[in-house]
């Protein structure tokens, strides 16, 4: 089974330092990613489509069937 821990918040807000306690605490080891390490990681056509992830103009952030797999 798969495991993420999403921190969602503006800048300065304290999410590194979240992370970092986490990774103390927790029994298990786990990796921070920032969103965009992972966005670029990807392959283009999984950034612009609706089976990867796509950002609407609003700012509403879709994600599909691939992404999810990933």
């Amino acid at each position: 089974m798969t495991q993420v821990i999403v921190l969602n918040g503006g800048s300065s807000s304290g999410k590194s330092g979240i992370v970092r306690c986490l990774q103390a605490v927790l029994p298990d080891p786990w990796l921070a990613l920032g969103v965009d390490t992972f966005v670029d990681a990807m392959p283009l056509s999984l950034r612009t489509s609706s089976e990867g992830i796509e950002f609407a103009p609003d700012g509403a952030v879709g994600v599909g069937p691939e992404f999810r797999s990933l």
